[in-house]
């Protein structure tokens, strides 16, 4: 794109509709008005440290009932590979509103705890350590008295931390409750105390019939009862997958209910508040955005001279970088919650990006809008394939079942993209719980914004076009043996990506635990990576998804 194209015409405005600002400002009431009805409030939540027995700092959220006097029972809460304790905050909020306290915290190597040895990702060291740190602030609770009943604990995972949960129930006869999601391994009548196995019907990596056959080897002759230590029970929730497990509604209840007849806590039957609230907070920080972009955009349509409009644009950087500067100094000083801030400066973050690009390009700003809206609903959903293809077993099985699919097709991008978000804080803040620290991917982004407003955006709408270029082009098959420049420095940028992608997996264990089932790699392969990018490619070239986006461009 050429810099006069850049330049708007001096004698147009920019043409802003008012359109844009009345949907942000909806989505921006809505989402406060969610945020509003379902908050929990009466939960307490605070960020605690625990230190392990090497010397590691492991960092914790502890979550305590308001209503209820201490000392709380509670359950100790470990999240699965590629992720943090925030997964496990939603069951967290829901077992404090019940009357159970809840802890959440980061395995060393994840999230804002301790980094390990390169040679921990090995799956005996991953399993080793895991196991370490959760008896860390097993002693950790164990030494609160005064706010943890040790008499009535129990353990809870989600996928890579069900399975440190099982061990450790194994060998810790203490343990009144052991809850695992989206994981199964071998249990036995007796050991662990009080199994309940939940399982998403359209789980990807460990299908329902793997759990049934461990709770139906664990169950034994006898019925089984809480006070002995002997009940089992497994859930399969018609409306997950691997990934939302942790957020979907119904896995949460059976969850929570399970932890009160465990723990001998008092039942009730309040309903969940935090999928709706999680919904809020979407719909907020969505609408938040798109009201302050719009109104940049309409406070500079009067603004048609090039040199004035340039002047607009350095105002608008300069007031949300010293947005985000007085957000950094009160999380930093303490003055203000560090995690609160951390999330006020990822979308102010967000919020340069996306009006530099408005300011930059105004007339062609709510086509791109569209258009990034119209790719990203067809990649999330197409991304759904591998787990609709994994529930098509259950659901031939038991029909009844499939009438769960619409909600699952609703609440999955919500939750995909709610947890995926803590995933990206992570990569801007290593640490936003008990202090405020920046990476030096945040501050390289925010510099380069302010240096050269838009070219973030811009470049990564270029190399878009360029992709979707290239996908459209006719096959062709040649046996000449070379290989361009262009194409040559395309397959180098793709090995460079495949080798990153196989460095992470290799830190987090997941290659060691892919080497120990060759036909659980090849159908992670198949399903996971193939489908979804041979779907992509086959919808990009359509005639009829090709017609939807020159209607959006329109």
């Amino acid at each position: 794109m050429s810099e006069q194209s850049k330049i708007p015409n001096p004698k147009s405005k920019i043409p802003v509709r008012p359109t844009g600002l009345l949907l942000g400002v909806l989505l921006l009431g809505v989402g406060l008005l969610l945020c509003a009805v379902f908050n929990p409030s009466t939960v307490k939540s605070e960020s605690v440290a625990i230190h392990t027995d090497a010397g590691g700092q492991l960092v914790a959220r502890l979550y305590t009932p308001k209503t209820a006097p201490a000392p709380h029972p509670v359950m100790v809460l470990m999240h699965g590979t590629s992720a943090s304790k925030e997964v496990m905050s939603p069951l967290a909020v829901e077992l404090a509103r019940h009357g159970i306290a809840a802890i959440a915290f980061d395995f060393g190597g994840f999230g804002e705890s301790y980094p390990r040895a390169a040679d921990s990702a090995a799956m005996e060291n991953l399993d080793r350590n895991n196991q370490a740190d959760a008896r860390a602030v097993l002693a950790y609770v164990r030494s609160n008295k005064a706010t943890f009943d040790s008499r009535r604990t129990g353990i809870a995972g989600h996928s890579m931390g069900a399975r440190t949960a099982l061990a450790l129930a194994q060998a810790d006869r203490q343990l009144r409750a052991t809850i695992m999601l989206g994981m199964s391994g071998t249990a036995s009548p007796t050991v662990p105390k009080n199994l309940f196995a939940g399982v998403g019907l359209y789980e990807q990596l460990n299908p329902p019939q793997e759990a049934r056959s461990m709770i139906q080897q664990a169950t034994g002759t006898n019925p089984g009862n809480f006070a002995a230590g002997t009940a089992r029970m497994l859930a399969v929730s018609p409306t997950a997958d691997h990934v939302i497990e942790p957020y979907d509604p119904f896995l949460i209840g059976q969850a929570v209910r399970w932890a009160q007849l465990a723990l001998d806590v008092p039942s009730g039957n309040l309903p969940p508040v935090v999928p709706p609230y999680i919904l809020g907070l979407l719909l907020t920080q969505a609408g938040g955005l798109a009201t302050g972009v719009f109104m940049f955009l309409r406070a500079g349509a009067p603004v048609v001279h090039p040199q004035a409009r340039q002047l607009y644009r350095g105002f608008a950087v300069f007031a949300i970088v010293a947005l985000a500067s007085a957000v950094w100094g009160l999380g930093s000083s303490g003055a203000g919650p560090s995690r609160g801030a951390s999330t006020v400066l990822q979308f102010c973050l967000a919020l340069l990006l996306v009006t530099n690009y408005a300011l930059r390009s105004p007339e062609k700003f709510t086509p791109a809008v569209r258009v990034f809206c119209l790719y990203s609903i067809v990649c999330l959903e197409i991304f759904a394939l591998p787990a609709l293809l994994g529930g098509t077993g259950e659901i031939l099985a038991h029909p009844a079942s499939a009438a769960g699919l619409p909600q699952f097709l609703l609440q999955w991008p919500v939750f995909l993209v709610y947890n995926y978000s803590h995933l990206v804080k992570l990569a801007f803040f290593p640490a936003y719980s008990l202090k405020l620290q920046f990476s030096w991917l945040f501050v390289s982004l925010m510099w380069l914004e302010v240096i050269w407003p838009g070219m973030i955006l811009t470049g990564l709408e270029s190399a878009a076009v360029k992709v979707v270029w290239q996908l459209r082009r006719p096959l062709s098959f040649t046996c000449t043996g070379r290989i361009s420049r262009r194409r040559g420095a395309l397959l180098a940028v793709l090995v460079l990506v495949l080798a990153g992608i196989l460095y992470l997996r290799s830190k987090e264990g997941l290659l060691s635990l892919a080497a120990s089932n060759a036909a659980l790699t090849l159908q992670m392969v198949g399903q996971m990576l193939l489908l979804p990018v041979v779907a992509i490619v086959f919808v990009v070239r359509s005639g009829w998804f090709r017609r939807l986006e020159r209607r959006c461009l329109r």
